[in-house]
This record gives C-alpha cells, structure tokens and sequence, in this order.
C-alpha cells in the first residue's frame, strides 16, 4: 500500500509537471509566432512606405508629371500622391474585396504610389516627344501593357507601354550601350531595347495619343510605377478549430500577395509637414492634405490562431476611428494578442 501510494504521487507530480510544461511550451510558441508574424509585416510595410513618392529624384522638389496613360493608377489631374488611406468598406477600397474572401471590418488601407528602384538611363536623344523610347537594358523585365514613368527630374511623363522589344541580353547591364563590336570598332550586334507608347494605350485631353510633354535625352530615365496597397483580408484558410485566418495582403499594380496570417488590425495615423508631431486619422484628412503627408504611425494588432492562454486577455489597440490611448479592449476569448507600433518616415519628403 505504501509503494502503491508512493507511486501515484509520482505519477501525479509527472502529470502535473507535463501539462503544466506543455501549457507553458504552447504560450512560448505562440508569443514567438505573434512577434515573428509582427517583424514580417512592418518589414514589409516600412519599406514601400519609406519609398512612397519616389519619382527617380534625390530631391523634394516636385516633378510636374503628364499622364497619358489609359486606366492609370493615379488620377491623371492631379498630382501624384505619395500616399493615401482609406478606412475598410468605402468605395474607394471595395478591391479590398474578392469573392468569397472579405475584409476586415474597420480596418485600414494604405494605398502608396512609387516608381521602382530599378532605373534605367535612355541611350539616346528622342528625335519627336513621340518616338520610340530605347534603353539598353531591362532588368526590371518591363512587358507589353506595363504602366512606366520617364523623368529627367524637371518633369515627367506616365504612360503605358504597348509593345516591348527584348533587345540581346536584355536582362543585365553591362555598360554597353550599343553592343558588341569587331576587331575594327564596328558594331555588329545591338543590346538596344525599344519601348512604344502609341496611341492605343495612350490618352490625353484631345483623345488617344502617343506623344509626351517633351523629348528627353541620356540624363532621362525610365523605370516602372507601381501603386503598392497594403490590407486586411479573410484568407480563406481556417484554424483547427474552424476560425477563419486573416492575413496582411499587398497589392502591386492589380497582383495580390498574401505576406503574413494572424494580422487582425491595422490602424495608419499620419503626420503632415508642419503638423508639429500630431498625427490624424484617415477620416480627418482631405484631398490637399495627402500630398503633405511626411510620416506615417501604423498599429498593427495580431492574434494567435488557437487558444492558448488560460484566461481571456485585455488588449490595447487604437478603435475605429480614434487617436490612440491607453483604454484597453476587454476580449471574450482566450486567444493572445499584441499590439505592434512603429513610425515610418517618408524618406522623399524629408528635408
């Protein structure tokens, strides 16, 4: 008898030390997955929203752009935002939507408008404003129908490329702008890659166009621009327990990708220039204040796609709508959350 109870009190310390080792390994795992999920999301929002506004120029100093091109992603009469937001479930968000997987209600959208990193000299003088355009490379593979901006940093055009040639060797830039050459100097082969904007894809005040505001020469360049949209929306993926997962989505150019689960919420707070550190809500911004927008604070909330705390967790995250504050939100079930914070500057509207 005494062995026996000897033993089931082994037996119990064994159980209690398993289930309370197993209760504490749940609770590490899913604190590890939150903050893994968190470095994921802001790393992948802070570098298009630092980037937001860039045209190809080092510089504040705006570049009057022309956009000729059909369905543009910016309005074509004014001028290029570097960022915007949107609350879910205004009009102006409803791609937000796709089928059967919705957003997230009363969450935000940012919407940022940049041209990419990947700029490319032209490699000659443009006889007419609506001639041909060549570059002696493409590694950013610009294809038939992509949306591409030229700038000298004076001004710009936007337009639309309707035929892309794919020149030899296309895809790298060697620093040789008319090709190869023979043994006496003479070029026998061109690298040269020709992008045409005619007037099928193209359009101003008058009607379909191909020409630009202006010829541009080697100090131009040509990169794509890209509307990059970043939200909240039901994967369409369940948890073990049958909970719908969602997930922070990005948007380049009409393409989805989904870049991290278990984001729930997301709030964007902006600080305009001169706005002496105070930073509004989306609602309390106007047309003609977006293009002041210097800074952007972003609230991101995320939850663990089981249960794994004992009791139901308080949680603090900016309401629809409101400024932060240190109010916490009572939740009715036993899943962990955490609030992730960080300020992004927009690097192009820096001094």
């Amino acid at each position: 008898m005494v062995s026996l109870v000897i033993g089931m009190l082994v037996l119990s310390g064994v159980t209690y030390v398993f289930f309370s080792s197993r209760t504490t390994y749940g609770y590490n795992e899913s604190l590890s997955r939150l903050q893994e999920n968190g470095r994921v999301a802001l790393d992948a929002l802070s570098y298009d929203i630092r980037m937001a506004g860039f045209l190809g120029c080092g510089s504040r100093s705006p570049v009057t752009m022309n956009v000729i091109a059909n369905d543009p992603p910016v309005d074509a009469v004014k001028p290029i935002i570097p960022v915007t937001g949107y609350s879910y479930g205004d009009a102006a968000v409803s791609f937000v939507d796709a089928g059967a997987l919705k957003g997230v209600a009363n969450s935000d959208v940012l919407v940022i408008h940049r041209s990419s990193p990947k700029a490319i000299n032209l490699v000659g003088q443009l006889s007419t404003n609506n001639a041909n355009i060549q570059i002696a490379c493409n590694p950013d593979k610009f294809k038939d129908n992509d949306v591409l901006l030229v700038t000298d940093c004076r001004s710009g055009d936007l337009f639309r490329a309707t035929t892309v040639s794919e020149g030899k060797d296309a895809s790298t830039c060697d620093g040789d702008e008319e090709g190869a050459k023979d043994k006496d100097g003479k070029v026998i082969e061109t690298n040269k890659v020709t992008i045409a904007h005619a007037a099928s894809a193209n359009s101003d005040v008058d009607g379909p166009t191909s020409k630009l505001s202006k010829t541009y020469g080697k100090d131009a360049q040509i990169m794509r621009f890209e509307q990059v949209a970043f939200f909240l929306r039901d994967s369409g993926r369940k948890t073990a327990s049958g909970a719908p997962i969602v997930s922070l989505y990005r948007r380049v150019n009409g393409v989805d990708e989904e870049i991290v689960d278990g984001v729930v919420g997301l709030r964007a707070f902006f600080e305009l220039e001169n706005g002496g550190g105070v930073y509004a809500r989306v609602g309390d911004l106007g047309a003609d204040d977006w293009p002041n927008v210097v800074s952007v604070q972003l609230h991101l909330l995320l939850a663990s796609q089981e249960q794994s705390l004992k009791e139901s967790q308080s949680y603090w995250f900016p309401s629809a709508g409101e400024l932060p504050s240190d109010e916490l939100t009572p939740s009715a079930d036993k899943l962990m959350r955490q609030t992730f914070v960080q300020t992004i500057a927009l690097r192009n509207r820096l001094p």
